[in-house]
């Protein structure tokens, strides 16, 4: 069943203190949706009598799948939370701001996210409860704007609510927002990248149903798996080669917005494999897309890095 989209309708999230228990009224966070598709999937036990077997006669109740994708504008003010539900605890350093928080990508991911469905126009509130991030991808586009953000999540369960869970929400959010970014390969500047694409999979485990529940008992991860690609014109033909030859490197991020917020991405070792492809661009042009994927460098100890600076004072 796909929740009807209204037109007045928001999402607002808070951390759990358990996997698929809120804080009691608790103050949640606005997402800025572009897109949403939250669903809830019954995986009910249809049968047939014996000598009706043209005609489905029996239906028992089974699992609940809930869960779905949402596609976010997010700046730098606000996606800490989420990076560390798709990477792991977060140290934060500094008395005032800015803030320091660094995500070594190497620790357990916390309990989960209470998101509540807010349909204002109509007065209904959903609860998608022990909501956990499965992907987390970023959208880098050479032309500035907003990051986009697509989350895949899976969740405990859902429910009906009488009223609104949170007492209030914050909306920190200012778009569209402009960065600047750039890009550092095997430690060089790199300039005349057309786009780039950073997944992070948790492959959580989906079918972690106790006896007699419909709802989830357990969505832990399994492996992790960093990937991504650079998009570039067809006439640089370096990174191909690497491709070819199976090379290894570092990938290093740097994202900066125009009020002094910034994000670093770092990989400290990558090596490129995948799949190339080449599509058509705007204007009939020939891009290349170039497939990296992240491994863990035993000197950090982590595939990944991530730095956030601004002002909040944790994550």
């Amino acid at each position: 069943m796909t929740l009807a989209k209204m037109h007045y309708a928001r999402l607002a999230y808070v951390e759990e203190t358990s996997f698929g228990v809120a804080p009691p009224s608790p103050q949640m966070r606005v997402l800025p949706l572009v897109e949403e598709d939250l669903t809830i999937q019954d995986r009910n036990f249809l049968s047939v009598k014996k000598g009706e077997e043209r005609m489905l006669s029996v239906a028992s109740m089974g699992p609940l799948e809930a869960g779905g994708k949402l596609t976010l504008f997010l700046e730098l003010e606000s996606i800490g939370t989420l990076l560390k539900h798709a990477l792991g605890s977060a140290v934060t350093v500094g008395s005032s701001t800015p803030y320091t928080h660094t995500l070594p990508g190497g620790s357990s991911l916390p309990p989960g996210l209470s998101i509540e469905k807010a349909c204002l126009d109509i007065d209904r509130f959903l609860h998608f409860k022990g909501s956990r991030i499965d992907r987390l991808k970023l959208l880098f586009s050479p032309t500035g704007g907003p990051i986009v953000i697509e989350l895949d999540l899976m969740s405990k369960g859902v429910a009906i609510l009488p009223g609104p869970m949170a007492s209030g929400v914050t909306d920190t959010q200012v778009l569209p927002l402009s960065y600047k970014l750039s890009l550092e390969e095997g430690g060089l500047i790199k300039d005349g990248l057309l786009g780039m694409e950073l997944l992070i999979e948790n492959h959580l485990y989906r079918e972690g149903y106790a006896l007699g529940s419909r709802e989830r008992h357990f969505l832990g991860p399994g492996l992790r798996k960093v990937t991504g690609s650079l998009i570039l014109g067809i006439e640089d033909t370096g990174y191909f080669s690497k491709y070819l030859n199976l090379n290894t490197s570092s990938l290093k991020i740097n994202v900066t917005a125009p009020l002094g917020d910034s994000l670093e991405v770092f990989l400290p070792m990558i090596v490129f494999t995948g799949k190339v492809k080449s599509v058509l661009g705007k204007g009939q042009s020939v891009q290349q897309t170039i497939p990296f994927l992240a491994l863990k460098d035993e000197g950090l100890g982590t595939d990944i890095k991530v730095t956030l600076i601004n002002n909040q004072s944790q994550v």
